[in-house]
């Protein structure tokens, strides 16, 4: 199969990335940094890094989809600190052909924290929905380009790492894969590992993380229904462990942010 994996990144300055990725396939790197440079190294399989000073990774990732080779078949989204299994690439194209009918699939990463390793909960093949995204990225995410293309997919330059609504982005781009109704699944099968140990942004239950939650649910299902959903994410996440906002608090900030995205 003629599979591109697409890279965001940071301040990287030359290729090593991909060895220490255990990339074996096409890549196009996406980096933010300090200069616009193009470097490209034709072997086994092409690499290239696209340098900019851009700056968010929304952004980041739309250019390295505007950037995507023409003769990809299938696009995979990976960030930096993913470690790809020797046998990905057997992975993913045994997936597919097992499953001709699915357009996208998102690939199982196993989670590691330094020394420690969180074991997911097994699950099998099945189709997405909106419960099952909530909890994911992209990472891992392997779609038909044709399909991405065809659906004008792109992600929303509101969110995420490097904006002041650090999150959500991910959800997003997700959900609108369903709302177009694309053939999109969830496999058991690991492709590789992913260091969970530092979030790029996550820093608990804060006031701030559900008032960004609030944004990204109002840009998610519109202004009403989005209200109509806070009183439901409120009381929920009010109940999760860790958490110390109080449901009426957190509704605020959820409503507050379901309102600032309304000004936009």
């Amino acid at each position: 199969m003629n599979l591109q994996i697409l890279v965001a990144t940071m301040n990287q300055n030359n290729l090593d990335l991909v060895k220490k990725m255990n990339i074996k396939s096409n890549v196009l790197i996406a980096n933010q940094t300090d200069m616009y440079n193009y470097l490209k190294e034709d072997g086994d399989f092409l690499i290239e890094m696209l340098s900019t000073h851009t700056k968010g990774l929304s952004i980041n990732r739309n250019l390295a989809i505007s950037c995507s080779s023409v003769d990809a078949e299938y696009i995979m989204f990976l960030d930096d600190d993913v470690v790809l299994s020797d046998d990905y690439l057997d992975v993913i194209k045994k997936e597919f052909e097992e499953h001709p009918y699915a357009k996208a699939i998102k690939f199982s990463l196993y989670a590691t924290a330094g020394n420690r390793h969180r074991a997911k909960k097994s699950f099998k093949f099945c189709k997405a929905n909106r419960k099952l995204i909530g909890p994911v990225g992209v990472v891992g995410l392997v779609i038909r380009k044709d399909v991405l293309e065809k659906n004008n997919l792109f992600f929303n330059q509101m969110f995420g790492a490097g904006t002041e609504n650090y999150s959500g982005e991910d959800t997003l781009f997700l959900s609108e894969m369903l709302k177009k109704k694309i053939k999109f699944y969830f496999s058991p099968c690991e492709i590789g590992t992913i260091n969970s140990e530092n979030s790029s942004w996550y820093e608990g239950f804060t006031e701030k993380f559900f008032y960004v939650k609030g944004k990204v649910l109002c840009a998610e299902f519109g202004k009403f229904k989005s209200k109509i959903l806070s009183y439901y994410f409120a009381f929920r996440n009010s109940r999760r462990k860790g958490c110390e906002l109080s449901y009426r608090k957190i509704l605020k900030l959820y409503r507050k942010g379901i309102k600032d995205y309304n000004k936009l």
